[in-house]
């Protein structure tokens, strides 16, 4: 089984798993939301390893890799995780549950990752699929790979907080745009920048990156949950085999149409 994990509203995600059950993969999308009203979730750390038992609505189930119902897979495309209301708590107690949500989702996936589970967005601590930065820390990412960022400047009103997509600049880019996925470039960035922005994901340790151009060519926005639609079906046939060991075949890294 491969999981689709995300936020309500992704899709990417819908699309993704279509495709992935196209190409003959066994897939499921799982919402956040969905994860947070789970019926039941075990997840054991000993001596012995880690072992999970995530057990949802409508009578879906799933263990880590070695139990009776296995995930083989998973593309995760988590943002965060909704805490409930909770109606009557005070707000230190609802701050302490959601770091405690939040704790406890990062541990179950690092814990499969460490299984050998297949993953395309490895948890961080830094953010459920990988490491949310500070826009310097990508303009210094982007130039270690030899890409220019359009200039930005820190103010008292933005002060950078660390996000998962961030503009580096005032205003959108209209100079193309490209998803980087598992090493493969696509989308209608300049064939030659696709080098560069491969080593940019290698750098930033992402499967998964999303890279907007200015028209002078400077990265405008940068982000780890990209639209994966416009890796076509190129795109699809990469995610297949790093998810589920199927041939992956063409990695020529040009979108389909």
């Amino acid at each position: 089984m491969i999981l689709v994990l995300c936020g309500d509203g992704d899709p990417s995600a819908v699309w993704a798993a279509r495709g992935l059950r196209l190409l003959g993969a066994e897939a499921v999308v799982v919402t956040a939301a969905e994860l947070v009203c789970a019926l039941r979730v075990v997840h054991t750390v000993d001596d012995g390893g880690t072992r999970l038992q995530l057990d949802l609505p409508l009578g879906r189930s799933w263990t880590g890799r070695d139990g009776p119902r296995p995930v083989r897979g998973i593309l995760n495309r988590l943002a965060d995780i909704p805490v409930p209301t909770m109606p009557g708590l005070p707000a230190e107690d609802r701050a302490y549950a959601r770091e405690e949500l939040r704790a406890l989702t990062t541990s179950w996936l690092s814990s499969l990752a460490a299984e050998g589970v297949a993953f395309i967005g490895k948890p961080h601590p830094a953010g459920f699929a990988g490491e949310w930065r500070y826009p310097t820390e990508w303009a210094a990412l982007a130039s270690a790979a030899g890409l220019g960022t359009r200039p930005f400047a820190l103010t008292p009103d933005r002060p950078s907080p660390a996000v998962e997509s961030d503009d580096l600049g005032a205003g959108a880019g209209s100079g193309g745009s490209a998803v980087v996925l598992c090493g493969q470039v696509f989308g209608t960035a300049p064939p030659e920048r696709a080098r560069q922005l491969a080593l940019l994901a290698s750098l930033a340790d992402a499967d998964t990156l999303g890279v907007q151009f200015d028209v002078l060519g400077r990265i405008s926005q940068i982000g780890l949950l990209p639209d994966l639609r416009v890796a076509g079906a190129a795109g699809l046939t990469v995610l297949t085999g790093a998810l589920s060991g199927l041939p992956v075949g063409s990695r020529s890294g040009r979108a389909a149409p």
